[in-house]
């Protein structure tokens, strides 16, 4: 409620227009420039046009709220980016996959709202597969052998935090398990590399920032399988998102913000 009391400030927005992303061309086009003496108004000014903006005011705009979305960027999407490679590959360079189709109740009582936009805009996804990836690894490491090793070592680690009441980082169970392993430096590395690219990109975090036990238990158990944009790119999603919304205006850097009990101002670059 608190979050909706702020975001329906009236907002002034001080700026100028800037080009549109092809993937908005449905945008409204301005004909004049605005600048202090001639403000736009609205209702509730979005800063950021990435999947939490455009979906802040899809939930907005259904609501009859007048929203405008001010982005940085010469397109929408944020840190979801998908490009198309010479040979017809999508590559993700941001956000990869959606990070299990059900919520935080066992059994799947709920589902990941992402999930649910991807069923609502029939986006087709698949669940990941080994190959869905890709990675660097040591050379001179086969990686079926690299494989072999995470497998023994989550088993290993199941088993570690089953009999366990404190929650262990992954860092300290990977050290453990390279000395019992007696790995070389450079199976150690590419071991390592291995674990922060299937668990530490995930996170966000280094694996001796994430407890193992806390992840297994949730993970393991809530959240089911995860699924790729394998046919669109995940920019399917922000793109879906976008095509209704009747403000975006990009390339405006945000450079002040002041705001009182009644109103905010923005001004961009």
């Amino acid at each position: 409620m608190h979050i909706i009391q702020f975001l329906t400030l009236y907002g002034v927005v001080c700026g100028h227009f800037q080009q549109h992303h092809p993937h908005v061309n449905h945008l409204q086009k301005r004909n004049a420039i605005s600048n202090k003496s001639n403000p736009i108004a609205t209702q509730v000014l979005i800063i950021g046009a990435g999947i939490s903006g455009l979906e802040a005011a899809r939930l907005l705009q259904k609501n009859g709220i007048k929203t405008l979305i001010l982005e940085a960027r010469n397109r929408t999407g944020g840190r979801i980016w998908s490009i198309h490679s010479k040979n017809g590959h999508i590559l993700e360079m941001g956000a990869s996959y959606i990070h299990g189709i059900y919520g935080s109740i066992p059994s799947g009582l709920l589902t990941n709202p992402i999930w649910d936009l991807t069923q609502e805009a029939k986006i087709r996804t698949h669940a990941t597969k080994q190959k869905d990836f890709l990675g660097s690894y040591q050379i001179g490491d086969s990686i079926s052998a690299i494989q072999s090793w995470f497998n023994e070592y989550m088993i290993f680690v199941r088993e570690e935090t089953r009999i366990s009441s404190t929650n262990v980082s992954f860092g300290y169970y990977a050290n453990l398990f390279a000395k019992q392993k007696n790995f070389t430096e450079e199976q150690q590395y590419a071991f390592t590399n291995y674990l922060h690219f299937f668990i530490g990109a995930v996170e966000g975090a280094e694996l001796d920032a994430i407890g193992a036990k806390g992840y297994l238990d949730i993970n393991s158990v809530h959240y089911g399988r995860n699924h790729i944009f394998s046919e669109t790119g995940y920019m399917a999603l922000t793109d879906y998102l976008a095509k209704d919304a009747t403000d975006i205006r990009l390339k405006e850097v945000v450079v002040k913000i002041t705001y009182n009990k009644k109103s905010a101002e923005i001004e961009t670059n």
